[in-house]
């Protein structure tokens, strides 16, 4: 079983992760409706087309190292040195070619700008592979804490300041540029700094240690990637840049909430499974108690943002934005099984499957391309409905392959999924009752969204503090965890008992 001072770290972490996840949330809202009300669709849609490249990219940079020194039970000095040079030299050589075939690339997606847009993005992955052991001794050491204030520092300046800053004085596209690479920059700075770690001392048997593990996962790093790329590479090449920044948009709204919980959920269990790798019992039960806490919160929320989309579109985005409602309805149906099957993939990397979730991954991507290529005649609702549905088989495949690992059955989970369905139905029902005679009456889209979203969030409310047998055994649990966690964390004045470093 996990000790409960992992436990409690693990719940401290989530906490942290979470609030890092929400500060994120209403930075990228803010400055996506400003920016959106000063660009045009076109501009995030070559910015977009680029970040297909990009990304793929920056998972290989990003796998390269963080994972194997996170995963190890113990880490040198020299596989400190190791990781660095080999995450520094990949991300380096990746740069040159990715510079090189910028202009392949700008004919592929006819887009001219592409061509100086992609180098500039470019940087993003060299300043992610020159923090990469920085970051991995942060999820080592648990330093949630440190983590979230390091991003959103990065976040404010960065994302919020440098590309609206850039905006206003008439920089177009290259103030979405600007942001990422300042937000990306500040983001390593702060890691390199505050988690510092040798250079020197690498070792030809440590920098194998580092490759015999990060081979696999830089295979499925890149292939995750793919996946989630594989849409807009098509939607871009076929479609266009007004299109693409369209889905693109569309694609993040509903991608943020999936990402803020995902993200804080997986952020934390990597580091925390790998030190009870072990204990198959302790990760059936991780599994089964994250998939339901994370349909307990999105599936309500996948259904807000089907319901309340067009609201949600123009008070994010601005009035030039309604081609995003339709995509963003069909792509909120995903928004939980995207989510959940990081779960399954998370146990698997954490037991050392490295290979077997790399084959998965590759599925994954071939799901998404052929969804993708399916639907686009039939224009951004078909894409968003073949991706839907790659996205569903996907979940289903990763979680049995999980469940299967911790000689688990498929009963308890699907069960543990049952009392979000509910509160989702539910509430989406009600809140589509309330905001069609407002819609009908022209009330404002702001009022129109508070209304349905507070319909909505009563009825999570309601079962929360009336009717617990709603929320589930794993929503109850957490309910207890995280008031006990409050009330020690009043005790003791808010300290942290963070453990020390573990490099040599």
């Amino acid at each position: 079983m996990v000790t409960p001072h992992l436990r409690q770290r693990a719940l401290s972490g989530v906490l942290w992760m979470s609030a890092d996840r929400v500060f994120l949330f209403v930075v990228g809202a803010v400055v996506t409706a400003v920016l959106a009300r000063l660009l045009p669709p076109s501009d995030f849609g070559i910015v977009g087309a680029a970040l297909v490249v990009v990304e793929i990219v920056a998972q290989i940079v990003s796998a390269s190292a963080t994972p194997a020194l996170v995963q190890r039970s113990r880490v040198t000095r020299a596989h400190l040195s190791s990781a660095f040079w080999l995450s520094a030299g990949l991300s380096l050589g990746l740069f040159g070619v990715v510079w090189a075939l910028s202009p392949l690339a700008a004919r592929f997606f006819a887009m001219p700008p592409l061509a100086q847009v992609l180098p500039a993005l470019a940087l993003l992955f060299v300043f992610d592979g020159l923090s990469a052991v920085a970051q991995s001794r942060q999820l080592r050491d648990l330093a949630f804490r440190d983590a979230v204030v390091i991003r959103a520092v990065a976040d404010v300046i960065g994302l919020g300041g440098v590309s609206i800053g850039l905006a206003l004085s008439g920089y177009g596209l290259w103030a979405l540029v600007g942001g990422r690479l300042a937000q990306s920059l500040l983001r390593a700075l702060g890691f390199v700094i505050r988690f510092p770690h040798p250079v020197l001392g690498a070792t030809r048997e440590a920098a194998r240690d580092i490759a015999r593990f990060s081979g696999g996962v830089v295979l499925q790093g890149a292939l995750n990637s793919l996946a989630r790329q594989g849409d807009a590479l098509v939607v871009g090449r076929a479609l266009g840049a007004n299109a693409l920044g369209l889905y693109n948009r569309s694609y993040q709204m509903m991608a943020l909430p999936a990402s803020f919980l995902a993200g804080s959920f997986s952020g934390v269990l990597f580091p925390i499974l790998s030190k009870t790798q072990d204990r198959t019992a302790s990760l059936r039960a991780t599994l089964y108690r994250t998939t339901s806490l994370l349909a307990l919160f999105l599936l309500p929320l996948a259904a807000a943002a089907a319901v309340l989309a067009p609201e949600v579109v123009y008070v994010a985005l601005g009035p030039d934005w309604g081609g995003a409602v339709a995509p963003l309805r069909i792509l909120a149906v995903g928004m939980f099984f995207r989510a959940a099957y990081k779960t399954g993939m998370t146990i698997l990397e954490s037991r050392g499957r490295i290979y077997v979730a790399a084959a998965l991954q590759g599925l994954y991507a071939v799901l998404v391309v052929i969804g993708a290529l399916v639907g686009w005649p039939y224009g951004l609702e078909g894409v968003a409905t073949g991706v839907v549905g790659a996205v569903v088989v996907f979940f289903g495949m990763s979680t049995a392959v999980a469940v299967r690992e911790t000689d688990g059955t498929l009963w308890p989970l699907v069960r543990g999924m049952a009392p979000g369905a509910m509160i989702a139905g539910i509430g989406g029902l009600l809140a589509h009752a309330a905001v069609v005679p407002l819609r009908g009456a022209g009330i404002a889209p702001i009022a129109t969204l508070v209304t349905g979203a507070a319909v909505l969030g009563s009825v999570g409310l309601v079962a929360l503090a009336f009717a617990p047998g709603l929320i589930g055994r794993h929503g109850r649990w957490l309910r207890s965890a995280v008031t006990a966690y409050l009330a020690r964390l009043g005790d003791d004045g808010g300290t942290s008992d963070e453990p020390p470093s573990e490099h040599e």
